[in-house]
């Protein structure tokens, strides 16, 4: 099965200064409207919006587009006429919504809404990467 993703639509904006000390907690929600989805030939098409928010409200991201699903379209048509979703398909929405929210909000100067966890190099003291 082959995914991939449009986006038609990027939002985010800035609501505050994150309070100092405070630690963020991230809220995303995905939703893949199984509804209006359309079938062609050989793939299906279904629209999705991921919205993410924290806690306290520093930032709110929103990304809407379209998904193309070509391969097993016959099992994937079935799931969605269920109102459902595989989560094959999930996880690459969630993957690519955190990574066009993660560069907007980085030109927002703020850091990224998830965190990176550091890695040291082999040998001790050597330069952190994150």
């Amino acid at each position: 099965m082959n995914v991939s993703v449009k986006f038609h639509y990027l939002h985010a904006e800035r609501i505050g200064d994150p309070p100092p000390g405070t630690q963020m907690q991230l809220n995303v929600q995905i939703n893949v409207d199984t509804a209006r989805y359309t079938k062609r030939h050989d793939s299906v098409e279904a629209p999705f919006t991921v919205a993410v928010s924290t806690t306290p409200a520093v930032i709110t991201v929103t990304v809407r587009g379209v998904l193309s699903i070509s391969g097993d379209v016959d099992r994937v048509e079935e799931s969605f006429r269920k109102g459902m979703v595989p989560p094959e398909i999930s996880a690459v929405i969630f993957q690519m919504g955190l990574f066009e929210a993660a560069l907007l909000t980085r030109e927002l100067g703020l850091p990224p809404p998830m965190p990176v966890p550091e890695q040291r190099q082999k040998g001790g003291g050597g330069p952190i990467y994150a």
